[in-house]
């Protein structure tokens, strides 16, 4: 970060509210609710919802799986799982990136579920919601999320994810000040 401290520095030096604090002070709004995601239980999840299909830029196998370059379709939590492994340590920047695109995919896959108008199989949404408690962890209560629901489903159609790139400085990944403002802009214009 442009303070020089990293998110997991924070993370390990001072928890949760470590990291609200630093979003309060880069993004100048508070945070008082939170939704951590497991990406390690995510695979369940797209396997909940349908599956997935999107575009692998190289072939790779991983824990079995052979993943072609051009369309994969993941339907297993196993096979999401093995996508989104880090093969080694030249790796990381890839897996990094299957993980942010299955995220993307799966991300679809909860707004097609918002535009859903009644519930066709108590089966699936069953399975959706066992998976999701599995996968998400947040101090958003029972009741804040039937307000959320019941009030902002409309705003779950239209939602979207803003990410912070980084740049390479003398071997670090850091997040210019540019690249903050100009998050800092559309965070502030989506807040309006």
């Amino acid at each position: 970060m442009p303070n020089q401290k990293t998110i997991t520095e924070v993370y390990n030096t001072n928890g949760d509210d470590g990291i609200f604090q630093m979003v309060k002070d880069l993004l100048n709004v508070s945070i008082n609710k939170v939704i951590q995601i497991d990406v390690n239980k995510m695979g369940s999840l797209v396997q909940a919802t349908g599956g997935i299909t999107m575009q692998n830029p190289k072939a790779f196998n991983a824990e079995g799986y052979e993943f072609k370059q051009g369309t994969v379709n993941l339907q297993t939590a196993d096979q999401v799982q093995a996508y989104m492994t880090q093969i080694d340590d030249t790796d990381l920047d890839a897996s990094i990136t299957r993980i942010q695109n299955v995220s993307m995919e799966l991300y679809g896959n909860i707004q097609k579920i918002a535009h859903i108008k009644k519930l066709e199989s108590f089966n699936y949404y069953r399975e959706i919601l066992y998976a999701f408690s599995n996968t998400v962890k947040t101090n958003i209560s029972f009741n804040d999320a039937k307000t959320i629901v019941m009030s902002y489903n409309k705003a779950l159609k239209s939602t979207s994810k803003l990410n912070l790139h980084t740049t390479d400085e003398n071997g670090a990944k850091v997040v210019s000040q540019t690249e903050l403002d100009s998050v800092k802009t559309l965070f502030d214009k989506s807040l309006k």
